[in-house]
């Protein structure tokens, strides 16, 4: 019989936040990037392979836009010290099986109650969930995406979220699956299918997908593997000769993540598609009348918050510049993977200007994981991913000299100091808001030319790989002809 338990509630206060725009991936596959990822999808299917790791994509293909677009609205807005939260489920499947939930989030203020404790009317805004079985292993990790524009004024919402599980399967910008497309100039229509549109209850995303290069690795995967599934049979059997069991069958990169469905069902009981990121800690109260003496709120201490600069002592995140450009690919990064890989806190130093050969040196101070959850090993994987997958974008694959330290918290404060171009520059402090990556996420379109300019390079980016799957697997590979494609707008 299944049955739930809330084990623990935790809440920890932190000041004021810097306020924080949106920054929205842009695709930018140039020629020499093409030519490069041309090479590895060649490489990897004459050695009959099929899987690419994130650090196997050209770096940069996918980054944040270095020009901020509109501000992020949060609850109780960005200048107010509010909690975040972690609240402990356990949840029993059976009388051998069980699943340890990790909820992790932020409140839209600090609002405790006249006998010290949390007020019953504060609101929890659901960030993350970790799923971790009962050998203490970490099998699920995900964020809810959410757009606070539509619940602070249900009239308006513009904002678009762009899903690995949906994107793939959109074949170019002029691609309608639902028979719905919008005018936006110049005879150019897009796709305005009803799963890239942001609503109420938020849009559930792996929190590993959020960091670029794995959003491409996986989607030239699914591609690649697509184009073989698409072989004939006697082709197929040909080329699988001695493959074993690698290729799996595309509909795997399709499936939809459903980590925090459980949790979040155990946490509201009802109507879950209403709102479905937030509830009250009075909700919590009547699920449990003892939840009380399970609940810890922790007050503000700066001596417990590692690396961290006050909020308008950082630079402010609206400014132009490499600084700011290399802080934001940090802020929307290395959360998310964090989160994916069960870390709760961490330092991080990197630097690639100590001597003229620019050798990079980047390391993990410090780390704190989640419950059960082995803290070297996921550290290790924290560090070697962070390395491969977000520095080579950072630095330009090592051509630009940069520096940068920080601590960053899912539930604590953020700051990270960034050095360019001379090792003897002032660090400019950034604000980091890592308890919030499911508001800041680049994976977030704010806008109409955001969504159709990424999802018509993500059209491109398929024409490619699959362009160039087909010539090796046809055994006749001409060399390819690249020719970016116009922007929509």
């Amino acid at each position: 019989m299944q049955q739930s338990y809330i084990e623990l509630v935790s809440f920890m206060e932190i000041p004021e936040s810097r306020m924080f725009y949106y920054r929205p991936y842009d695709l930018s596959v140039t020629p020499e990037k093409a030519a490069s990822l041309d090479n590895t999808v060649s490489s990897f299917l004459e050695r009959k392979s099929s899987r690419f790791t994130p650090s196997e994509v050209p770096g940069g293909m996918m980054s944040p836009t270095a020009v901020p677009h509109d501000q992020v609205l949060l609850p109780g807005g960005w200048e107010t010290t509010r909690y975040t939260f972690i609240i402990k489920i356990l949840y029993k499947i059976n009388s051998i099986a069980s699943v340890t939930y990790y909820v992790t989030g932020y409140t839209d203020e600090t609002s405790p109650s006249m006998m010290g404790t949390m007020d019953p009317e504060t609101t929890l805004y659901v960030n993350n969930v970790l799923e971790v079985n009962e050998h203490n292993y970490l099998s699920g990790s995900n964020t809810i995406l959410h757009d606070h524009t539509t619940v602070m004024n249900s009239d308006t919402n513009h904002h678009k979220v762009v899903r690995l599980q949906d994107a793939v399967e959109a074949d170019n910008v002029s691609s309608f699956l639902n028979g719905q497309e919008q005018y936006i100039g110049e005879d150019s229509y897009i796709n305005m299918d009803h799963r890239y549109t942001m609503d109420v209850s938020g849009r559930n995303m792996r929190a590993e997908e959020q960091v670029g290069q794995g959003f491409i690795g996986n989607a030239v995967s699914y591609w690649v593997e697509q184009v073989i599934s698409n072989m004939t049979l006697e082709h197929m059997d040909t080329y699988m000769e001695g493959m074993g069991d690698e290729i799996p069958m595309p509909s795997e990169f399709k499936q939809e993540p459903t980590t925090f469905i459980p949790a979040i069902k155990i946490l509201k009981k009802t109507n879950i598609e209403v709102m479905a990121n937030a509830i009250k800690y009075r909700d919590l109260m009547l699920m449990d009348e003892t939840i009380l003496s399970r609940t810890m709120v922790t007050p503000y201490d700066s001596n417990t918050s590692g690396i961290y600069v006050p909020a308008y002592d950082c630079e402010r995140w609206e400014v132009v510049t490499e600084e700011a450009r290399i802080a934001s690919i940090i802020a929307t990064q290395v959360p998310p993977l964090m989160l994916a890989l069960g870390v709760i806190s961490c330092g991080i130093i990197f630097t690639n200007m100590d001597d003229p050969t620019m050798t990079p040196k980047f390391t993990i101070l410090t780390p704190i994981v989640f419950g059960g959850l082995d803290t070297n090993r996921h550290a290790v994987i924290l560090q070697r991913r962070i390395q491969n997958e977000i520095i080579p974008t950072i630095t330009g694959n090592n051509k630009y000299p940069v520096s940068f330290r920080g601590h960053i918290s899912l539930v604590g404060n953020s700051t990270v100091e960034v050095t360019v171009g001379n090792p003897n520059n002032q660090p400019t402090p950034f604000n980091v808001p890592a308890f919030g990556t499911g508001v800041v996420s680049p994976n977030i379109m704010p806008d109409m030319n955001s969504y159709s300019n990424f999802m018509a390079g993500f059209g491109e980016l398929k024409n490619l790989v699959t362009d160039s799957a087909n010539s090796v697997l046809n055994e006749t590979k001409p060399q390819p002809i690249y020719t970016p494609l116009k922007q929509v707008i």
